[in-house]
């Protein structure tokens, strides 16, 4: 096998080559259409890879997993198949544990993968990838540009990564990668002509998962839940009385450093490692930002932060929670909750709706696009309720301009979800008035619209006026 970056070697998977415990796994997934949001359609099987960790279990990447309503894993040129199901998955880290549970035995003879330790930057790795589902693998040696943090695009949380120079471009789907035939990572990015680049999850957020996953713990990275800003500027800092760390501008309500830290503190370490004044701290061998620690832990995990209020350096041990914007990311695994109501429409506002107009980040309605990107979760609000569409009858008649609109009060009332919109509309008597963020007001005759509600369903073939689940 040759050294140099962008040597394709094509090979078989067998017993007697390099990396015989990676295999093949096709996904057939449902989808969900959020204009529409209770339609379910399937899409054609996709691939990806996967590696064998131990007998019958098989590391594989969340986005991969995601939605999947049948798995099966084979050797490439295989025609024989073993099903899988989902037995852990971590959507922030971007990892999924599968469980081969039919026709397990065609792997009995695979020697799992040995998890190695992360290798350094300027390493060379064997890198697997597949130009196609037909396609036979191929091995390529890759090199390690950086381990940084990066936003995944899976979560869109930002998490340690390496970036692999493989030149293999996007005509490729990059699988797991090898050092002297030890897993060290496993590509969750597909790479790019322009910049002949992937990155991989790295293996210590592999055995975090793992360990997780044993333990029957969320399969989640915590947040700390703040905002922070650097100190790169002298003025700011002497004014602070702080050479180093981040000055919290904001705590997220129900998040791990709420009722702790407030606006104004100087955060100067996170757990036990020291901050610089660009909000970085030394970890894996690298200088991450503050909060990429938050990779190696769960929730309900224990963390020491330090921090400084009005020149008083204090500590505190958090209880470490889940990331909980007031706009969701993508949601994976479970369907888009709506409310029809008299014809009205009603969804939370998440990233998945965003996505339904293309080049969403410019084009999607400006008013969700702040909430996307400073719209912060308080008590009062864990999400923010809109109203999506208006499907034509006699009931919502003048009404139809007020699409695409966020609900202000109902009777009075902001809601705090959509579980607790559809709560006030069971309760609702003799009238309801709902009002949006633009000044629009609703006002429906109950009676009226749970007629209403019937006729839409029936002219439209709706099967349910809401997701399961939702107050009714």
């Amino acid at each position: 096998m040759g050294s140099h970056r962008g040597a394709f070697l094509r090979f078989g998977y067998s017993r007697h080559v390099l990396h015989p415990s990676v295999v093949r796994v096709v996904v057939s997934r449902r989808t969900y259409d959020y204009d529409a949001p209770w339609t379910v359609e399937a899409e054609s099987p996709s691939y990806g890879t996967g590696v064998i960790i131990a007998p019958g279990r098989v590391l594989t990447t969340a986005n991969l997993a995601a939605n999947a309503v049948a798995l099966h894993v084979q050797h490439a040129g295989a025609g024989d198949r073993a099903a899988a199901r989902v037995i852990s998955i971590d959507h922030d880290r971007d990892l999924a544990l599968l469980e081969l549970f039919s026709r397990a035995e065609l792997f009995a003879g695979v020697a799992p993968a040995e998890i190695g330790s992360s290798p350094a930057v300027g390493d060379e790795l064997d890198m697997v990838a597949a130009a196609s589902l037909d396609a036979g693998p191929s091995l390529l040696r890759g090199t390690v540009a950086k381990l940084d943090s990066v936003r995944y695009v899976h979560s869109q949380r930002h998490l340690p990564a390496l970036t692999v120079d493989v030149g293999i471009g996007n005509h490729h789907e990059a699988g797991p990668g090898f050092v002297d035939g030890k897993l060290v990572g496993l590509a969750n990015q597909k790479p790019t002509d322009a910049e002949n680049v992937c990155d991989l999850v790295p293996t210590p957020l592999i055995v975090a998962f793992l360990q997780g996953a044993k333990r029957g713990l969320v399969s989640a990275v915590p947040s700390l839940g703040i905002s922070v800003q650097n100190l790169e500027h002298p003025h700011l800092r002497a004014h602070l009385g702080q050479d180093a760390g981040v000055v919290v501008t904001n705590v997220a309500h129900g998040e791990s450093a709420d009722g702790v830290l407030r606006r104004g503190d100087v955060l100067v370490g996170v757990g036990g490692r020291p901050l610089t004044r660009t909000g970085k701290l030394e970890l894996l061998d690298a200088w991450l930002r503050y909060d990429a620690v938050l990779a190696l832990h769960h929730p309900g995990d224990r963390l020491r932060v330090d921090f400084v209020r009005d020149r008083q350096r204090l500590g505190a041990d958090l209880t470490l929670t889940p990331w909980q914007p007031l706009v969701p990311r993508a949601r994976y695994d479970q369907p888009p909750h709506y409310v029809v109501y008299a014809g009205l429409l009603f969804q939370s506002l998440t990233r998945d709706y965003l996505t339904t107009w293309d080049e969403w980040w410019n084009k999607g309605p400006k008013e969700f696009l702040q909430l996307y990107y400073s719209g912060r979760r308080t008590p009062a609000q864990h999400e923010v309720v809109i109203l999506t569409n208006i499907l034509a009858d006699e009931a919502t008649r003048g009404y139809e301009h007020l699409y695409n609109e966020a609900v202000s009060a109902i009777d009075g009332h902001l809601p705090r979800d959509l579980s607790d919109f559809a709560g006030r509309l069971a309760r609702a008597r003799g009238t309801v008035q709902i009002d949006t963020t633009s000044g629009g007001v609703i006002v429906l005759d109950v009676e009226e619209a749970q007629r209403a509600t019937a006729r839409v369903l029936d002219t439209y073939a709706i099967p349910a006026d809401r997701t399961a689940g939702l107050p009714s």
